[in-house]
């Protein structure tokens, strides 16, 4: 899953040489924190193996985080360069949670920009379940565009909070689901 997050990552960043590409950041940052989504569960079941406590997790991980991480420009070279070895290390089952805090400082975030779209994007995949994700009914594509690029504005807005998060969600879906019923009358 990492390696698939890897490569949506590098695809907003515009990798291809050959025609012209606008890098898309805000959609970067978001695929920066699925990628986080997955890291941290792995390192949560790798943390229950060993009998370690979530407090214990958060400081190991803050620690080697704060050790390993490099500054760098947000240049794309940069940031694909990042994303290969992230995908290097996830290929090989490490969990290398500096090559994360060396992306969200290519990628513009700081580490309180990565709990607070974690927080929204936590938010985003728990309405997609509860409104059918898993059984193939949730629609995805809402007025031509995916459900992260909603998902983007309401964090650009300023929003933070969880339940007001689901609740400026739900409000866009009853309008794409009005307007997908329209559509197959």
């Amino acid at each position: 899953a990492i390696l698939i997050e890897c490569g949506e990552l590098i695809d907003h960043i515009g990798w291809k040489w050959w025609k012209k590409q606008d890098m898309n950041l805000p959609q970067a940052q978001i695929e920066l924190v699925d990628i986080w989504h997955f890291f941290l569960s792995r390192e949560m079941e790798h943390a229950d193996d060993v009998g370690m406590n979530l407090d214990e997790l958060a400081e190991a991980i803050i620690d080697e985080m704060q050790e390993k991480a490099t500054n760098g420009a947000a240049a794309s070279t940069f940031i694909i360069e990042s994303a290969r070895s992230l995908a290097k290390h996830a290929a090989g089952n490490e969990i290398p949670f500096w090559v994360v805090s060396t992306l969200c400082r290519r990628l513009g975030m700081s580490h309180d920009d990565l709990f607070r779209m974690y927080v929204g994007k936590a938010a985003l995949n728990l309405f997609r379940y509860e409104n059918g994700y898993q059984d193939g009914s949730y629609i995805k594509t809402w007025m031509g565009r995916e459900d992260n690029v909603y998902l983007e504005e309401i964090l650009a807005s300023g929003v933070t909070d969880l339940d007001t998060i689901l609740g400026l969600l739900a409000e866009h879906y009853e309008d794409v689901k009005l307007a997908a019923r329209e559509v197959s009358q």
